[in-house]
């Protein structure tokens, strides 16, 4: 297992990490219409766009050589906060301990990176990423938010943390 900073070369596996894993966890929870029509390449453009660009940057999880989950960041509203805008594993990931240590990998190089907060936004009924997001100490903003994602609007809960070395 090996966690690195993204290359530009990986722009295509990670939107297929995030494609498959939207496909799986989101089954139930956002429109099947939705999820069914999200092609592998959906997140290709963005990422090429913003790739590690303006203080943000991703971080992707390698296992025998292929990426099997993906974190990316954004900067957000201050200087000293960093948005956790994606943080995905393939399915089969889900469950082992992954997310957790491409988590603590994560929040290491945001430290490193001097950031001294990081938000994040969960869809409101994503029972599990809320309780991820819980058990690494992250809070409730009580800043609702609303996303549209096909022709729905889903409510989303802000979450933030504030960290130390």
């Amino acid at each position: 297992m090996e966690i690195m900073i993204a290359r530009q070369e990986d722009i295509e596996d990670i939107s297929q990490v995030l494609a498959t894993s939207w496909k799986s966890a989101y089954r139930g929870i956002i429109e099947d219409t939705f999820l069914d029509n999200l092609r592998q390449d959906n997140w290709v453009q963005k990422l090429r766009s913003g790739f590690n660009k303006n203080g943000g940057f991703c971080m992707v999880l390698r296992e025998e050589g292929q990426i099997v989950g993906a974190a990316i960041l954004t900067v957000a509203e201050t200087e000293t906060e960093i948005h956790l805008t994606a943080l995905y594993l393939l399915p089969e990931r889900i469950g082992k301990g992954y997310g957790s240590i491409l988590y603590s990998a994560v929040e290491a190089e945001i430290i490193k990176r001097g950031y001294s907060e990081c938000s994040l936004a969960v869809l409101q009924a994503n029972d599990r990423a809320i309780g991820f997001y819980k058990s690494r100490q992250f809070e409730d903003t009580n800043q609702p938010l609303v996303v549209t994602l096909g022709s729905k609007q889903y409510s989303c809960l802000k979450f933030k943390k504030m960290l130390t070395e």
